[in-house]
């Protein structure tokens, strides 16, 4: 599968090890921590990078939050 992951950066060490390991092409897109003290900023930028993603670019959208 070709998978596009949009996550917060303080999981990114996580994020990364899974990645290693997995049979899948990951498109890793990290956002900044600050995010999560003002949540409805955080949610307009997820949704304005998942809107950005090209149509049938990927099998899937993986959210890390």
């Amino acid at each position: 599968m070709f998978l596009k992951v949009i996550a917060c950066e303080i999981a990114r060490r996580e994020i990364c090890h899974c990645v290693a390991r997995t049979p899948n092409l990951v498109d890793l897109e990290f956002l900044p921590q600050g995010l999560h003290d003002t949540p409805a900023r955080g949610r307009e930028e997820l949704q304005r990078r998942v809107d950005a993603v090209p149509p049938g670019s990927y099998e899937a959208i993986l959210l890390g939050y």
